[in-house]
């Protein structure tokens, strides 16, 4: 994830306004090919895409509609789960495994270190990511000059494969889980992983595994995740999802296997690799995942015997994907709808919330503390807005559980007076804590904008003064310019090279030390100014550029980025 200074700047005003709509809504009803090629040109252009390719499939036959260079593979990412579930489930439905065993007794040779022993990591808790493992860290995803087999790929990874949460209990998404659970297939099968969906899927639908671009750096869980697929591979996975495991006349996934995948995502903290939500009064299925470079999406809708592609290649653009996802779903043909369970009341608390999910720098600088939330009661169901998440409307979905308006499963929990949502954990705040949080970010914010400007001009008045001149001027500007080349190294530096010693690993880590070291001395410094050392005008500034450089100090350190070395992290 790349994130650039401007976070600082333009994500405040969101606590208190509500964004305008940007963009005319696409007409979502069934278009000829001719129209749908003509919306995904603009669309590209408008996002400035370097591909597009779209399909909509059924059981019988399916068709793709591109716009730019598309005979290209894509590495699926995260939507690698899918083929991960299909194999557990497969394996599950012919009794080669069951998905309640312990993953110990199945691999004990694997480096998984539970602290909550009366509560084992269950193979199904592995590709729900609710095994509790810890956050991937960034020295642990790269391979070097080449992938690794499965196993030693993650027990390289082995400090995050102790749990910091019961298993079970919370939803963490990470790659490692993809591969763990690839792994686990393999040792089932007793074949490698790549083998065994070669059989199970690749083969029988025509599909030829392909070795990933040169372009694309070695990762340690490849032979879990880097598995490329053209537009057209996909399509003949989605028609084979359509066709309740049937393609071309033959039985290619179990029925019963493929129903449990199915079923899996419909139960709150079970979903197998494979999301759901409510679509016009039915199921809809899909997985999403790509690279920072593409997006992809299967969807598919059960009763229907329906689904349909996306493909995009360039900028990652989330905003197109929305798009498309839009305009797609408007050409399935309704079928035979299930109706949505009813929902329950839910007493919730409402006020301020703040993100207290656990996070690895750096992401952990701009989440904890820009990240806030408001919950309101909206009726009879509950309002909730927050920076970075859409505002949702929840209702009572059993017990604990929350849904949001138009999704099928309840994705949310209110768990010990905190809103959870996967990897998201709202605790309740007060209004002036929202009010200190937010001003100690203006003023570090403030403070580096102020040194741009004031860094040329100081250091013009202070050629040839005295060394009591020099140094309240000189410090606090020197801590604030670190503080901003810091948040510039760690944001938009390639993560490759973040992961490596080198240059950039290192200068972060002097970096992180020079901006508490600076802000701690010119703020001694800007006192001792008053005291004679400087004029009255000259040491007012000094102290607040000092207090503005203990505050990007403050918010470095409690984001865990100072003596930070994310190599070594």
């Amino acid at each position: 994830m790349r994130v650039h200074l401007s976070h600082f700047l333009l994500v405040l005003p969101w606590l208190f306004v509500a964004p305008c709509a940007a963009t005319a809504p696409l007409d979502p009803r069934p278009a000829t090919d001719e129209a749908l090629q003509a919306k995904l040109e603009q669309l590209r252009e408008r996002h400035g895409l370097e591909a597009i390719e779209v399909g909509v499939f059924d059981a019988a036959d399916g068709r793709l509609l591109g716009s730019g260079t598309t005979s290209e593979p894509l590495l699926p990412g995260e939507a690698a789960s899918l083929l991960a579930g299909l194999a557990l489930v497969a394996l599950d439905a012919d009794g080669t495994l069951s998905l309640d065993a312990e993953v110990l007794a199945l691999a004990p040779e694997l480096d998984i270190r539970n602290r909550w022993s009366e509560r084992p990591v269950r193979i199904a808790d592995v590709l729900s990511h609710r095994a509790g493992f810890g956050p991937l860290r960034y020295r642990d995803l790269f391979a070097g000059e080449a992938p690794p087999a499965l196993l030693a790929g993650v027990n390289a990874a082995w400090r995050s494969l102790e749990t910091i949460t019961p298993p079970g209990e919370r939803q963490h998404f990470s790659l490692l889980s993809i591969a763990l659970a690839a792994y686990l297939v393999e040792k089932a099968a007793g074949m490698p992983y790549k083998d065994m969906i070669d059989r199970l899927v690749f083969r029988p639908l025509g599909i030829e595994i392909q070795s990933p671009a040169a372009a694309f750096p070695a990762t340690a869980f490849d032979e879990a995740i880097a598995l490329p697929l053209t537009a057209g591979q996909l399509l003949r996975i989605g028609r084979l999802l359509a066709n309740r495991g049937e393609y071309d006349g033959h039985l290619v996934v179990p029925a019963e296997a493929l129903e449990r995948l199915e079923a899996s995502a419909l139960v709150p903290g079970t979903a197998l690799g494979v999301y759901a939500e409510e679509y016009a009064g039915s199921r809809l299925l899909s997985v999403t995942g790509g690279t920072a470079k593409s997006l992809l999406r299967l969807a598919w809708q059960p009763e229907w015997r329906q689904g349909y592609l996306i493909t995009l290649r360039g900028p990652r653009s989330e905003a197109a994907l929305r798009e498309l996802d839009t305009l797609l779903r408007g050409q399935l043909v309704p079928g035979r709808v299930a109706p949505l369970p009813k929902p329950t009341s839910l007493e919730l608390e409402p006020g301020w919330y703040r993100n207290a999910a656990h996070l690895p720098p750096p992401e952990r600088l701009y989440r904890q503390w820009l990240e806030f939330g408001r919950l309101r009661s909206c009726g009879e169901e509950w309002c909730f807005r927050a920076v970075s998440t859409p505002a949702v409307r929840l209702s009572g979905a059993g017990e604990n559980l929350l849904r949001e308006r138009g999704r099928w499963h309840a994705g949310w929990q209110w768990q010990d007076a905190s809103l959870v949502h996967g990897e998201d954990r709202w605790v309740r705040v007060s209004g002036p804590e929202v009010l200190s949080r937010v001003l100690t970010v203006l003023l570090a914010a403030a403070g580096i904008v102020m040194a741009l400007v004031l860094a040329p001009l100081s250091l013009w008045r202070i050629r040839g003064a005295g060394l009591r001149e020099v140094l309240p001027r000189l410090l606090p500007l020197t801590a604030l310019l670190a503080a901003l080349l810091l948040q510039l190294l760690l944001f938009n530096a390639d993560i490759a090279a973040l992961a490596a010693p080198g240059a950039v690993s290192i200068g972060i880590f002097v970096l992180s030390l020079l901006v508490p070291a600076g802000a701690v001395l010119g703020a001694g410094l800007a006192g001792g100014a008053f005291f004679g050392w400087l004029p009255r005008r000259q040491a007012w500034l000094c102290a607040g550029l000092s207090m503005a450089a203990l505050a990007n100090a403050a918010l470095l350190g409690g984001a865990g980025l100072i003596a930070f070395r994310s190599w070594l992290y």
